[in-house]
């Protein structure tokens, strides 16, 4: 049960945030943690969720300050294939003209 409601919250399920950091708070099924509970609150309520908002009113009434909100790490940039040092183009308009021909040779202006 637990897995099938990580798996709705993940996908932005309000209800499911929210009845997963009931969960945290609880200990119920999982091991309590005030950090993951107030994760889930917050996402639930970003949503307009009003028991989610209830709930972070109230531990906070209880608990005072509530742990910062986690920030997601951004993801690294890929790195480049080993021989390439440029990144790709992002469209077709910044793509450089292609490479003469081995042996060509270029008109002069």
């Amino acid at each position: 049960m637990i897995e099938f409601q990580k798996k709705r919250a993940l996908a932005g399920s309000a209800a499911a945030q929210y009845s997963l950091a009931v969960r945290y708070l609880e200990g119920d099924g999982v091991e309590k943690n005030l950090a993951e509970a107030c994760k889930w609150l917050r996402a639930a309520a970003k949503q307009d969720y009003t028991w989610a908002k209830r709930k972070l009113a109230e531990l906070e009434k209880e608990h005072g300050q509530l742990p910062p909100p986690v920030e997601e790490a951004p993801a690294a940039p890929l790195a480049p294939p080993p021989g390439k040092d440029a990144p790709l183009p992002s469209s077709p308009e910044e793509s450089p003209p292609p490479a003469p021909p081995a042996g060509a040779t270029l008109p002069r202006h």
